[in-house]
């Protein structure tokens, strides 16, 4: 039977990447995602105060490309979800998402078309890292760069 696929979008918060035992490759990234809303300013403002999060699993060539993302990125993320708790910092219980099967996309914005076009013309040597430039807030762009997929692998993640 097929598990249910469910897509998401969201920000990166971290991205580690690892090697198994036999060698695979495998990428553990973390997403954060908060509805967003305008205010009767039209100012961009959060519309609740808790941050949903997704960790998601990635393996092989995935897991390579990886390290493309930075903390800010926006990303599509799609696979299998399933429900975990962690604890807090402060001792309480939190709730996420695990999504196994996994496949990322990033998304280009505007931010990111610039600063492509200009390593390419060799003007800027910050590429996609660059933290003080994070993705505007809502939807905009197109997913490009997809990474991952349905790959079921039975090695453990060593994180």
């Amino acid at each position: 039977m097929k598990k249910p696929m469910i897509t998401y979008r969201g920000y990166v918060a971290t991205v580690r990447t690892n090697t198994t035992k036999t060698g695979r490759s495998v990428a553990n990234v973390t997403l954060g995602w908060m509805p967003r809303r305008q205010d009767e300013t039209g100012q961009w403002v959060d519309a609740r105060e808790e941050t949903t999060w997704f960790d998601a699993t990635l393996w092989g060539e995935a897991a390579d490309a990886a390290h493309q993302l930075s903390k800010g990125d926006e990303v599509v993320l799609t696979g299998v979800p399933n429900i975990a708790t962690y604890q807090t910092k402060d001792g309480g219980y939190g709730v996420k998402i695990e999504v196994t099967d996994a496949a990322v996309a990033l998304v280009e914005t505007k931010t990111h078309r610039e600063q492509s076009r200009a390593a390419r013309s060799g003007t800027n040597n910050t590429g996609w890292g660059n933290q003080s430039q994070a993705p505007a807030n809502g939807p905009q762009g197109s997913a490009q760069q997809a990474w991952g997929g349905a790959q079921n692998d039975y090695d453990s993640a060593p994180f």
